[in-house]
């Protein structure tokens, strides 16, 4: 059986090639090209086997074979077919290449992305300083990674850049704007390499600069006396 998983057909050569064709001959046609293929492109130069293939009498095979057997040519004591010789050695050859590609997926994947984090990360910060906001525990049932209590708490270090992920997540969940992911990542940087060793020891930053963009994304909401002091709708309202 054939090493290739699938056959490529382009119907508008077929069609151009085989215009004075019946139909009954087309059928002879297309069943022995596709045995060809089943067949690693070689079939038994035998007029009772081939007509069996065609699915037609030994009788009626000699009309049909003379209207196809320009297609073929003479292998020995086998047919072939050279446009199935050609598809099928290309097949065969990407058939290959994919179970390569697929076997070195997982090592070639985890460095792409590595190397697509480091070259994004100098695009999100600025300077400033802020005081260290209150963190907030992650809620109930979350589906956000934890650290393992083996986990050894690290400092920042300090040519730390915020991975792109982060911003992407500061951006997409609390509807902050690159500029100012990239001030508040500056921000986060400076507090935290000036944090005193008991201080600045972490577990898990990531988790830690969740927690900062959601403190400064709640101090930047409104405060409900603020809103009801300039109206409704957030303008002055007039006095009459």
């Amino acid at each position: 059986m054939t090493s290739a998983p699938f056959m490529q057909l382009y119907v508008g050569d077929y069609l151009a090639d085989t215009l004075g064709l019946t139909t009954e001959e087309h059928g002879a046609y297309l069943l022995l090209l596709f045995t060809l293929w089943r067949h690693d492109t070689r079939l038994p130069n035998d007029p009772a086997k081939l007509a069996r293939i065609a699915r037609v009498s030994p009788k009626r095979w000699g009309r049909i074979w003379a209207a196809i057997e320009h297609y073929f040519f003479v292998d020995g004591d086998q047919i072939g077919n050279r446009r199935v010789d050609i598809e099928f050695k290309k097949a065969v050859s990407i058939s290959k290449e994919r179970k390569i590609a697929g076997s070195l997926g997982g090592k070639a994947k985890p460095l792409k992305y590595n190397a697509r984090d480091q070259a994004n990360a100098s695009d999100l910060l600025e300077h400033s300083q802020i005081s260290e906001p209150e963190e907030k525990e992650e809620p109930i049932g979350s589906s956000k990674k934890k650290p393992s209590s083996t986990e050894k708490a690290t400092r920042l270090p300090d040519d730390w850049q915020l991975p792109k992920p982060w911003g992407d997540w500061a951006v997409a969940e609390e509807q902050l704007s690159p500029p100012e992911v990239r001030r508040i990542a500056e921000q986060f940087k400076d507090y935290w390499l000036a944090a005193p060793t008991s201080k600045g020891m972490k577990r898990d930053w990531q988790a830690t600069w969740r927690n900062w963009v959601r403190n400064h994304a709640d101090r930047q909401k409104p405060q409900k006396g603020d809103r009801e002091s300039f109206g409704a709708f957030g303008h002055i309202p007039e006095v009459g």
